[in-house]
Formats: structure tokens, C-alpha cells, sequence
């Protein structure tokens, strides 16, 4: 607060105009609302005295965005408002700055689409040799084989659900042919094991052929097509009579 005069209104200043101790002035009601006004206003007009001007502070926000760049650490309200040593919710409040760190959003925004468009390819690549050799498909294969880790790889959601969906179709498909190797194998034993039952005039059972080739009965009815032998096998032979099969 300003006197016509030009000079500043204080408590001290009021006290030795008048003659009287401060202590002695707020004893009246008015008096100390009069001084408590005054020191509201004064401290408003010095925070704003304190504040840069935009045409100042931009200059400011430039270089400490090229400086953040150069250091690759993030651009955000907080890290600008440190480097340029301003509160984060005064700088938001010049229209130019926000204007700046929406710039460097969308400018973020497309790098990172370039970059994952980027790494989608060259896992899409991975995986194609993969299947070309035979390779297994791993998240831990193709992040090696493109040369960056995991966790990097797994910040881009397409790059992610490709590397995903990948593995796991691999995964399941060798799990099917393993399957198929198992059953084409046992089967084989199986019409083995059924022909020396019938060359040593034996009847074939499912128990019997079991001993043979080492399986349980669970184990030999796992396999549809193993099982279809079995029943084959048991059924062409003469009835002897007996009402169950061992």
C-alpha cells in the first residue's frame, strides 16, 4: 500500500507519523483490520513483483526443455518449474508455456509411435527366422535376438501382444506335435505288442499290452488313436464267453 506520495504505507511508518507504539494501535479493532489489509495487499503486490514476465520466462522454458533433451530426463510441469526455479502452478498460468509442454507432448507422443513401429518390425522379423529355422519362440529369444530387453520392448502395447500371441501359438503348437510324436510312438509299440500276444497265442487285453510296453491303462487310453488299436485289436478276436475284458 502507497501513499499519493509514492511511499510505502507500513506499520512502523504509521507509528512514528503518529507518534504511538504498535502494540498500543491494535489494541483498536479498525485500526489492526486497517494494518492487516494493508499487509495482505503489500505481500500480493510483492509476490507479483516477483513473478517473471512471459517474455522473460520463455526464453527460460526453451532452454531448460533443450537442457532436459540433451540429459533424457522427462519434460513435465515439475521438472521445467525446477530448472527455471518457479512454482509448477505459476507456470502453468502463462499461456506460451503451456502451449510449449503440449508441443512436447505430441512430439513425445509420435516418437514413441515411430519407435514402436520400429521394434514391431524387427520382432516380426525375429519371428520369422525363428519359424524358418525351427527355433522355439520366446520372449526371452526374440528380445535377444533384437537387441533390446524385455522390459523395453513390453512399454509398446502392439509390440507386447505380438511377442505374446507369438510364444504362446509356438508353445502350443510344439506341445501338439510332441503329442502327435508320443502317440504315433506308442502306437507303434502297441501293434507290436499285439502281434507277439497273438504269435504266442495269447489273448490281447489292454492289461496284457500295458505290461508289454510299460504303460498304464490311463496312459494307453490317453491317446485316441492308441486307444482305437486296443479296442480294434480286442474285438477281432473269438469270443471265449467271458462277459468282460480285462
Amino acid at each position: 500500500m502507497y501513499t499519493a506520495l509514492g511511499q510505502q504505507v507500513t506499520q512502523l511508518a504509521v507509528c512514528e507519523r503518529i507518534g504511538k507504539s504498535r502494540s498500543t494501535l491494535r489494541l483498536y479493532p479498525l485500526v489492526r483490520a486497517f494494518f492487516e489489509q494493508g499487509a495482505s495487499r503489500y505481500h500480493v503486490y510483492q509476490r507479483r513483483r516477483a513473478q517473471p514476465t512471459e517474455e522473460e520466462l520463455v526464453p527460460k522454458v526453451e532452454r531448460a526443455i533443450a537442457e532436459l533433451v540433451s540429459l533424457g530426463e522427462p519434460i513435465t510441469r515439475r521438472t521445467l518449474a525446477r530448472k527455471v526455479k518457479i512454482s509448477p502452478a505459476v507456470l502453468m498460468q502463462f499461456h506460451r508455456v503451456v502451449v510449449l509442454l503440449e508441443q512436447q507432448k505430441r512430439q513425445k507422443r509420435q516418437q514413441g509411435s515411430t519407435r514402436e513401429e520400429e521394434l514391431f518390425s524387427r520382432v516380426q522379423e525375429a519371428i520369422q527366422s525363428c519359424r524358418a529355422s525351427g527355433q522355439p519362440i520366446t520372449k526371452e529369444g526374440l528380445s535377444s535376438m533384437v537387441g533390446v530387453n524385455r522390459a523395453t520392448l513390453f512399454h509398446y502395447p502392439a509390440v507386447r501382444a505380438l511377442m505374446t500371441q507369438s510364444a504362446n501359438e509356438d508353445q502350443q503348437q510344439r506341445g501338439e506335435q510332441r503329442y502327435q510324436k508320443q502317440e504315433e510312438e506308442l502306437a507303434l509299440h502297441v501293434v507290436n505288442a499285439i502281434q507277439q500276444l497273438r504269435d504266442s497265442g495269447k489273448r490281447v487285453s489292454v492289461r496284457a499290452v500295458g505290461n508289454i510296453v510299460h504303460v498304464s491303462y490311463v496312459g494307453l487310453h490317453y491317446y485316441p488313436k492308441v486307444k482305437a488299436l486296443l479296442e480294434s485289436a480286442i474285438a477281432a478276436q473269438p469270443s471265449t464267453g467271458r462277459t468282460k475284458q480285462d
